[in-house]
């Protein structure tokens, strides 16, 4: 009788195990981006297996994580960051006050303990007053910890804890599959982190090699890989052959083949903005500044993978616009097909 009691009160769960919750967690409220964007992949994952029953209060988190994320990330304007901010904070604001909005705005906030100036800042966004940016960073803040109180940290309680998965909790055998898992998870997550540092690095040397007057400069884009260089090229190499789809999948995140602002202006290239959306085109300089590791990798089997990987980012742009996002993934299928079909003899992005 008390194992079907159990199994009435079981629900099916987009996530792996207690042990993939609780990383996701902690990755959400760390102060690395890059752990922060693997908690939003993962969260991205979860949401396709469980589209239409998927917790509100992981939504918000999402959204009010992402402002932080493209904060950090140096591409927004001020102004679209406290556009992106304000989104985040007011439906925050809706899906926690749902269902309560019989009684005063301010009373609710006071009783989910949740400041009366965040219900303020929310009412001025939604009547086109726009705050400052600083008070949007503190709303994010406020807001986040607000959610990791009431709600991911509850979910380390007695109660919850059965909907975490439908194995029976005393059976060894299961206790053994949920550490394998969260090894594997680990291990995903520190070879993620390598790509990132492999390819920050690449990006470290080659604007020391940009570095310089305009003749060095110029110069620089044609000649071959320094000693250091070489090395690095060959980690990067190595590491290709063991999980070339991850570091197709963060070369292809901001910062890297899709540039910030600032990286565009440190290497003196036009913006997207200036250039025409039904050609888009890689800047020549930016395009050389990649042109080391894109012909190390260069192969019949690394060119399928990062064209079919450019073409799903960019389905997946249709859904969620970024016109600097779109404009350079684009760019760059633009670049890799019309240098195969003139037998990589265009612009050397990819020639032997």
């Amino acid at each position: 009788m008390e194992k079907k009691g159990s199994e009435k009160n079981r629900h099916v769960v987009p996530w792996l195990n207690k042990a993939e919750w609780n990383q996701v967690r902690d990755y959400l409220y760390s102060m690395d981006s890059s752990l922060q964007r693997f908690a939003l992949d993962r969260i991205w994952a979860w949401r396709t297996r469980c589209a239409d029953s998927f917790p509100v209060a992981v939504e918000c988190t999402v959204y009010l994580v992402r402002c932080q994320v493209g904060d950090r990330s140096g591409q927004l304007t001020g102004n679209d960051l406290i556009l992106m901010y304000g989104t985040a904070l007011v439906r925050f604001l809706n899906v926690i006050m749902e269902g309560r909005r019989a009684r005063p705005l301010r009373r609710l906030a006071g009783n989910l303990n949740i400041p009366e100036w965040l219900v303020d800042l929310s009412h001025e966004i939604t009547h086109g007053k726009l705050p400052s940016l600083k008070w949007c960073r503190k709303g994010c803040k406020v807001a986040l910890e607000w959610l990791q109180q009431e709600y991911w940290s509850r979910q380390l309680g007695g109660a919850p804890d059965e909907r975490w998965d439908l194995q029976s909790h005393g059976e060894d055998e299961d206790v053994k599959r949920q550490e394998d898992e969260l090894v594997a998870r680990q291990k995903e997550v520190d070879t993620y982190r390598k790509a990132r540092e492999l390819l920050i690095s690449y990006e470290k040397d080659q604007h020391q090699a940009f570095d310089g007057s305009p003749e060095d400069k110029e110069k620089s884009l044609w000649q071959a890989p320094l000693a250091d260089m070489s090395w690095l090229l060959g980690e990067i190499k190595q590491f290709a052959l063991e999980s070339s789809e991850l570091l197709v999948d963060v070369l292809l995140k901001d910062g890297f083949l899709v540039p910030t602002m600032e990286q565009l202006e440190a290497l003196g290239c036009a913006t997207s903005d200036s250039a025409s959306p039904t050609e888009p085109r890689v800047p020549q300089t930016f395009l050389h500044f990649w042109l080391p590791l894109l012909k190390m990798l260069n192969s019949p089997s690394f060119i399928h993978l990062f064209l079919e990987k450019l073409f799903v980012e960019l389905k997946l742009l249709s859904k969620e616009p970024d016109g600097h996002r779109c404009f350079y993934i684009s760019a760059w299928i633009s670049e890799v097909l019309l240098c195969n079909n003139n037998k990589f003899e265009c612009r050397p992005v990819l020639s032997q």
